[in-house]
């Protein structure tokens, strides 16, 4: 689907030499593919070295440094996506070195972010490669024997830093960053409620051998944490680059723990500004002492039971002297005493510095941003090396989970500064492998002589501790679906599916439902492929194991690597087997309903939306395919809550209520008519003609969301209708009113209305973590509040580019105002004049026009065009209030494509 928006009039600033605009020149790159034999392997080059100058790190001034310290760079992301493991890339940096890198694999990060992971061919897995990209951001290390090289910016305009070369001094922790945790029986009281019972040991050690355990982990961060990179965007592809690097470290160790991102996001908290990470560790506890907040940790809490989160950690920008000597800290928890050890599964670390660099890794050494890993080692049971410990060390669980020096060089639980430590290695301890020509451990069980009696060494050896540790961490809290995530198609949720035909028993609609994206073993229950060859339609039918509510239907069609498939993502095509129409049908009674339609598809994962139905089963009408039959690897069908429903655990207050027939319970209902209004069909305030009153809606624990609807009472209240967007009031309706959050005990505005006269009101606001929210009712006709629903929701924006929509535009002024940057995730257009928006090129001349491409078709019903704020130079994160008076758009149409025509 498209939407284009004509310009039918602006203001605009000033286009005079004398502004200061950054211009790349950037061409386009080309993806290489050896031809020829089987065995070649394709180079692509990493990035684009943008002439001019470096733009700078986003969220600080741009630094002053030589061409040998920095650069700007334009990410080659569509060729490092279109990689196979062992393709090799180029890189050079910024004083002209170049290195070739392995590429090793692709992870997916919290909130569909995508982690590029590789290492430097000629030097191996010491020397990593990990670049993260979320909605248009990217953060990346690349570890070189001559130093890191960090990557930080927008995909399409980012800088890369030579930290040796930029004089950036690391700083190296003084002071032991680990706490043992208490064997505290009040521990128990402090658990989320989905925490697991303790394991026995035999079920532990049976798990324990080579299995991979799954860890959740939920990783906050300070709003000063995002404000310092440049965004909440590059924040979470910070956060999904440490999570990686974490994962690169345990699969090159040989620690069989995955982590997953179950949840990211900001909390209110100070960085740290005379509050000590022990403090702060303290804090989102809620144990232990000294205190600084003693509210985060109720807010903490209530995230890890909603994400089911094993292990939680914190990261805050870090300050140039810290007041307790260290980069970070967290519990030494030992895993294996049960389950009121979870209440300890909690870090803090003081992760970047203000211009962005990683805090502490240790001057000259090759473990690039693995301070993370090294406090989340700590709650694994993992200690000190001997050196850095001391006369006094603390204990490891087991005794030999520490890390390990040996005059050459440490591991990675060792401190840089200790003794014979340097430089440290991106591994756990272990004797069973070499690092950087050492040995990286000591067996546990070592026995040797000395003046003629025999000792037993306790020794070093984190990664088999480790291993038996992981599935007491993956018990401490049980997993749990993720909001709106249910896949009502899946097999695993109790349905069948059936199909029109097949073509053998190999080729079973129930390949559709097994969980497999990728249609592993096809031919041999890996999807299913009618037996009509050029014949359609075709139809695949789920029964759903009950009557379900679904907004959301995707369908997995075969790939053409079929015999070594990759997993599906929203950009990937297909030019030989797929289905290129469809439609999606809903069974209303006995009747099949077509509630969306796909066609000119050529997408592997193909995804529709549409107004929620609840059905007891879906069916897939195949109406053409490539290759003359229809084939589908999976099909799946979710919805997407609403969190200020009462069924789904909300409830309601109000600062007072006309009588009981007028409670505020009525607003959560479901009825956003107010059906019965005077008997339970909405809330009415009890103060005529005196205002502020207030709503309030407590989630059942806290809850993403970046959209509020509002609906007022209708004029014909007695009789009245489902609610469209048009409908409008004239006698009862609420004409101005505040939507806030709460923020630990603080109401936070994130939206206003004034002037209002829509029975439906929808306002739209940047995503916002909160357990409630509250309608501020300013203003209303006929004196009082009266409210019929309201609905809290997080929908995702179809026209970012995160999301797989490109831009275009009728002209641009330059490369430096593309449209691309109208779709990049920053409302406030930061950066003006370098890629933080669209600026056309035809001076007093209209209609101009940008036209929005989304990957698929979708169902929409609300678009927000952000325009030039006069403070441009410093912009703010625009709200429902904020005006314009020099160069914004002041008139524009929206339409959307309908078949060849714009609408």
């Amino acid at each position: 689907m498209n939407i284009k928006f004509d310009s039918i009039s602006e203001q605009r600033p000033g286009r005079d030499t004398g502004q200061s605009r950054r211009k790349r020149a950037l061409a386009v790159l080309l993806w290489m593919l050896a031809c020829g034999s089987s065995t070649a392997v394709a180079q692509v080059e990493l990035f684009e070295v943008a002439t001019g100058t470096p733009p700078g790190s986003p969220g600080a001034a741009a630094n002053a440094l030589s061409s040998h310290a920095q650069i700007g760079v334009r990410l080659n992301a569509d060729a490092m996506r279109s990689m196979a493991p062992g393709n090799i890339a180029n890189v050079k940096t910024p004083s002209g070195t170049e290195y070739r890198i392995t590429y090793q694999r692709n992870e997916t990060g919290y909130d569909g972010g995508q982690v590029w992971v590789g290492y430097l061919t000629d030097y191996g897995a010491s020397y990593p490669v990990i670049i993260s990209t979320y909605q248009g951001q990217v953060s990346g290390t690349i570890n070189t024997p001559n130093g890191k090289h960090r990557l930080l910016g927008a995909e399409q305009g980012a800088t890369l830093t030579d930290e040796i070369a930029a004089n950036e001094p690391i700083f190296v922790p003084s002071a032991d960053d680990a706490i043992p945790a208490p064997f505290d029986p009040a521990a128990l009281l402090r658990q989320p409620p989905n925490v697991n019972n303790p394991q026995t040991s035999a079920a532990v050690a049976a798990a324990a051998s080579s299995a991979n355990s799954q860890i959740d982990i939920m990783v906050l961060y300070t709003q000063g944490f995002a404000n310092t990179l440049g965004s909440n965007a590059l924040a979470i592809a910070r956060v999904n680059q440490v999570v990686a690097t974490a994962n690169t470290v345990y699969l090159n160790s040989g620690i069989h723990i995955t982590l997953v991102t179950a949840y990211s996001g900001a909390i209110s908290y100070p960085d740290n500004d005379g509050v000590p990470a022990s403090t702060t560790l303290n804090d989102i506890t809620g144990y232990g002492s000294p205190r600084y907040d003693t509210t985060v940790a109720a807010t903490v809490a209530g995230l890890r039971t909603q994400y089911g989160a094993d292990l939680v950690s914190l990261l805050r920008v870090f300050k140039a002297s810290p007041s307790d000597g260290t980069c970070g800290i967290a519990w030494i928890t030992n895993p294996s005493a049960g389950s009121s050890q979870a209440s300890y599964a909690f870090a803090v670390e003081d992760d970047i510095r203000s211009n962005g660099a990683a805090a502490c890794d240790g001057a000259g050494t090759t473990a690039g941003d693995t301070g993370f890993t090294h406090e989340l080692g700590h709650i694994m049971g993992a200690i000190h090396d001997r050196a850095t410990d001391g006369a006094n060390p603390e204990t490891g669980y087991p005794s030999y989970n520490r890390g390990y020096c040996t005059g050459a060089g440490g591991t990675l639980m060792s401190y840089s500064s200790s003794p014979g430590c340097s430089p440290i290695q991106p591994y756990f301890s272990s004797p069973t492998y070499t690092c950087n020509s050492f040995t990286c451990g000591v067996p546990s069980n070592t026995t040797f002589t000395a003046y003629g009696t025999s000792y037993t060494a306790v020794g070093a050896d984190s990664v088999s501790a480790i291993n038996i540790n992981a599935p007491y961490l993956a018990a401490y809290v049980a997993s749990v679906t993720p909001p709106g995530a249910t896949n009502w198609a899946a097999a695993s949720n109790g349905a069948t599916a059936t199909a029109s035909s097949s073509y053998n028993a190999s080729f079973a609609p129930s390949g559709t439902i097994d969980g497999d994206r990728k249609g592993t073993g096809w031919g041999n229950g890996g999807g299913w492929n009618d037996a009509t060859a050029s014949t359609f339609p075709d139809w695949v039918q789920i029964n759903f194991s009950a009557a379900h509510s679904i907004s959301n239907v995707t369908v997995y069609t075969l790939q053409d690597n079929y015999s070594n498939p990759s997993e599906p993502t929203d950009t990937m095509t297909f030019s030989l087997y797929g289905l290129t129409a469809f439609d999606v049908q809903v069974l209303n009674g006995s009747t099949w309903m077509t509630v969306a339609s796909a066609s000119g598809n050529n997408n592997v994962k193909r995804s529709v939306n549409f107004a929620p139905v609840t059905t007891s089963a879906i069916r897939i009408l195949c109406k053409n395919a490539l290759a003359g039959f229809s084939r589908i690897t999976e099909i799946e069908a979710r919805y997407v809550d609403d969190w200020a429903a009462a069924s789904n655990g909300a409830t309601a207050t109000a600062s007072s209520s006309y009588n009981s027939s007028f409670s505020p319970s009525g607003t959560i209902d479901g009825d956003r008519k107010g059906t019965n209004w005077g008997n339970g069909g909405g809330w009415n305030d009890a103060t005529p003609s005196s205002f502020p009153d207030w709503l309030q809606i407590n989630f059942n624990a806290a809850h993403t969301i970046n959209n509020v609807t509002v609906y007022s009472l209708q004029d014909k209240y007695s009789n009245p209708s489902e609610p469209t967007d048009s409908m409008t009031f004239s006698l009862y309706g609420l004409t101005a009113f505040d939507v806030q959050v709460l923020n630990g005990s603080t109401w936070t505005t994130v939206a206003s209305v004034s002037g209002n006269n829509n029975v439906k009101r929808s306002v739209y606001f940047a995503a916002v973590t909160t357990s409630a929210i509250r309608i501020v009712c300013n203003n209303a006709l006929a004196g009082f509040s009266r409210i019929t629903e309201v609905e809290a929701r997080y929908a995702p924006d179809w026209a970012a580019a995160i999301n797989g929509a490109t831009a275009t535009a009728s002209s641009s002024y330059n490369s430096s105002f593309s449209p691309s940057g109208t779709i990049d995730g920053d409302r406030k257009g930061t950066d003006w004049g370098n890629g933080g928006g669209w600026n056309d090129a035809t001076a007093s001349t209209f209609p101009d026009w940008v036209q929005i491409n989304f990957n698929v078709a979708r169902t929409i019903n609300n678009v927000a065009v952000y325009t030039l704020q006069d403070n441009y130079s410093n912009p703010s994160e625009p709200t429902d209030s904020m005006t314009f008076s020099l160069y914004g758009l002041t008139a524009f149409d929206v339409q959307v494509l309908n078949g060849s025509t714009w609408t």
